[in-house]
């Protein structure tokens, strides 16, 4: 794999290249968020779960969410925005692969946390329809 500067020609910063949208020559920016990626994928992969065993799976405390779903995505995702919001903050540019783990456990306990509620909603609405 080649380095920006050795694809672009351009000699600059990360800042500066963030504005850098391509060339006819070398392609151009398309927005794939790994983050994303990973919570729709770890969404899909406890649904499936959830569907094969049945719907057995009982919800997860809103503190097991919080702390195993919410706080690392938030922390992950919260220090790099300020980091490029507040200039006496150091610059900080999140990994893929630490937005992929984060982006993942966000998704799959908070499907770990609302589908266990929407079954039991829908299962209730099913039983009112019945009377």
């Amino acid at each position: 794999m080649r380095t920006f500067a050795e694809a672009s020609g351009l000699n600059m910063n990360e800042v500066d290249a963030r504005s850098f949208y391509g060339t006819p020559h070398m392609g151009y920016k398309m927005a794939i968020c790994q983050r994303d990626t990973a919570i729709y994928g770890a969404m899909a992969i406890f649904a499936l779960i959830f569907f094969l065993s049945r719907n057995q799976i009982r919800r997860i405390h809103w503190k097991y969410w919080l702390i195993f779903g919410v706080l690392p995505i938030g922390l992950d995702g919260g220090t790099q925005l300020l980091s490029q919001l507040i200039p006496v903050i150091p610059f900080r540019e999140s990994t893929p692969l630490l937005r992929t783990v984060t982006g993942a456990l966000f998704g799959f306990f908070l499907c770990w946390f609302l589908l266990p509620i929407l079954e039991a909603s829908l299962r209730e609405g099913e039983k009112d329809d019945l009377q």
